[in-house]
């Protein structure tokens, strides 16, 4: 598993939907079978989704599924959602070959239309990217958050609740 898109809100298809998407990446220089490999969202449920005979990824290249419980499995989707509010997601190895998790991401919330992916592609660094399906993964760039001041506040005040603005001097 190489990245995830789990709350699209612009990427759309032709008819009209906002998939989510995974992308898996080989970093190998062989092609990788991927028949009776899996994926799933649930980890005792690993065959959710099954790569049919056939299935392959070429050396350095890459391979993305559609995420959408509206769409039937099919090569090129999984038949399950992914949650914006996150969850994990596994990809399972072939049965013959004891059918054991191969990789795995647990994400938290999602920010709409970004992903989360390996910098670089197959890496084990995980970070917050603009969303590049079948290519090289980019992140994005984020501020300094020691730049950031807490501008006001206000304690107990005669009606409401406390609070507390925060400013980003950089932003722009």
């Amino acid at each position: 598993i190489n990245e995830v898109l789990a709350h699209n809100t612009t990427k759309r298809e032709a008819d009209g939907s906002t998939p989510d998407w995974v992308e898996l990446y080989n970093p190998t220089a062989n092609p990788v079978d991927l028949a009776d490999m899996s994926l799933s969202d649930d980890p005792a449920v690993p065959r959710k989704y099954v790569f049919a005979a056939g299935s392959r990824i070429a050396g350095r290249a890459f391979r993305t599924l559609k995420c959408d419980p509206d769409r039937p499995p099919g090569t090129n989707s999984t038949g399950f959602g992914l949650k914006f509010n996150g969850q994990a997601l596994y990809l399972f190895d072939q049965l013959a070959k004891g059918g054991g998790a191969l990789s795995a991401v647990s994400f938290g919330v999602q920010a709409a239309d970004f992903s989360i992916g390996r910098v670089p592609n197959g890496s084990a660094n995980w970070l917050l990217c603009q969303e590049s399906i079948g290519a090289d993964n980019h992140p994005v760039v984020l501020g300094d958050p020691m730049a950031l001041k807490v501008n006001e506040w206000m304690a107990n005040p005669a009606s409401g609740d406390d609070w507390f603005e925060i400013y980003n001097p950089n932003y722009g």
